[in-house]
């Protein structure tokens, strides 16, 4: 998506039929794999677009998106954890919403980052990995 920083094998696009899910809605994902199982070694960061939260008026601010995962994952060192960490078999479309109310005011753009890790598991035990509907 226009202004997304995409690392690893994070991809964007439309899905095939490798036992990934369809989209949630429309014709395109986000996942770490569009085509079939992650790779048994690797370390993918998406960030959004910056989110300008700057106006202290504001009277609330979320990030939304649908996800659906197969996964193991883990978080940077330099990124305030916002979110919970997902991990195993949540093989159906779920909402997640990001509470950003602590950030309205900032005086710098919010970023958001999705951080997707897998740490040499054989590669018969891998699954699809992390999609969202952003």
């Amino acid at each position: 998506p226009l202004g997304w920083k995409i690392a690893g094998e994070w991809e964007w696009g439309t899905p095939s039929d490798s036992g990934g899910p369809k989209p949630y809605a429309g014709e395109n994902l986000i996942g770490t794999k569009l085509d079939g199982k992650y790779s048994n070694k690797q370390d993918s960061l998406l960030i959004t677009p910056p989110i300008d939260l700057r106006n202290e008026n504001l009277e609330s601010a979320a990030f939304n998106f649908f996800h659906w995962y197969l996964i193991t994952n883990d978080y940077g060192e330099n990124w305030t954890k916002i979110g919970p960490e997902y991990s195993g078999d949540g093989k159906s479309w779920e909402e997640v919403s990001i509470d950003l109310n602590d950030y309205i005011g900032s005086k710098d753009p919010v970023f958001i980052g999705f951080r997707f890790t897998a740490r040499g598991e054989k590669p018969t035990s891998l699954g699809v990995g992390w999609i969202a509907q952003i």
